[in-house]
Formats: C-alpha cells, structure tokens, sequence
C-alpha cells in the first residue's frame, strides 16, 4: 500500500504533459486491481470488520482509477458524465462489497495432505478461526464447521488424530448412557 501511494505521489510531481498522464493512469489502474486483490482474495487481517472495510475502500479505489480512465476517453466530450456515473457508483459498490459472499468456502474442502503453498494452510487456519468465532451466533458458520470436521475426519491418515479420538470416546459414553438408560427403563418395567 505505501509503495503503491510512494509510486503516485512519484509520478504526479514529476510527470506532465499527454503522454505522462496515460502512464499515470495505467500505473493508478494496475496499482488499485493489484491492491483489490491483495485485499479481497487474501484478507490479510484477523478482524473481520477491518477485512471488510480494506475490501471496500480498495475496490472503491480501483472504481475510481476505472472511472478516471474512462473520464481520460471521454475528455472534451462528456466529462460530466463520468463524474456523475463515479458518484452513482459509489454506493452501489460500498454495497455490493459489504455483503459479498465469502469466497474462502473453498478453502475448507481442501485436504489437509494437499496443499499448494503455505498461504493456503494460512488462509485455511484463519478461516476456520472465524467460523469458530460466528459459530455461537450464526447458524451457518456452524453448519460450515460441522462439514470441515466430518471431512477433516473422512480424509485425515492419523490414527492418533484428536478428532477421531473424540468420536470413539463419544461413541462409548453413547453407549454407557444407552445402557444406562435400557437398565432403568427394565427395572421400572419389573
């Protein structure tokens, strides 16, 4: 982010005239798409409010260099307009932006034993964080858990793994509590 605004303020006190400016614009438009998916496809913070607001401010920036883009096209014919269309587009995109849907669901039907890279155990990490954190007030973010653990006990190799040192615990307090129930409905019963 800093590099990128070094790179602008660079660019704006040194270059003049027609051919700077469509270097200038390309170099806003390469820095803003390059900052959007920095920001919206790697969501770099833990906070989920700060993730979101980085994804709007940077898809509103890239918005911006598009819309001067566009406003450079139209020069001398409409330049009006595109100051319009980039204020009816604000909003639209703030919008959009907040209630997108989390692409990140992806990340939890990757196998434990394949990953690509590092960042991808990354991603995945802070994923499962969040549903942990949704879980007790969002019925989906449980959901989602709920499925990442069955996988997780499907496709993991570890006969030592907690998860399913869990489920043959579980299994035998089920059956504990079973026969401890069968036993007092028979002594009832007689």
């Amino acid at each position: 982010m800093n590099l990128y605004q070094l790179i602008i303020i660079i660019c704006l006190t040194f270059f003049s005239g027609i051919e700077s400016q469509i270097i200038l614009l390309a170099l806003m438009v390469s820095g803003s798409a390059l900052l959007f998916f920095q920001f919206h496809f790697t969501c770099p913070f833990h906070d989920e409010v700060l993730t979101k607001l980085w994804s709007v401010l940077t898809a509103l920036n890239l918005w911006t260099a598009l819309m001067l883009v566009f406003a450079k096209v139209l020069e001398g014919v409409l330049f009006e307009g595109s100051v319009i269309a980039w204020l009816i587009g604000l909003p639209f995109i703030t919008y959009i932006m907040y209630i997108r849907k989390d692409h990140r669901i992806n990340l939890l039907l990757i196998n434990i034993n394949k990953f690509k890279s590092p960042m991808e155990i990354q991603n995945q990490a802070r994923f499962v964080q969040k549903l942990i954190q949704w879980e007790p007030n969002d019925s989906n973010a449980a959901i989602l858990l709920k499925g990442y653990l069955e996988i997780h006990k499907k496709s993991c190799n570890k006969e030592d793994c907690p998860l399913k040192q869990n489920d043959a615990k579980n299994a035998r307090f089920a059956k504990s509590l079973m026969s401890n129930e069968l036993r007092i409905l028979i002594k009832k019963t007689n």
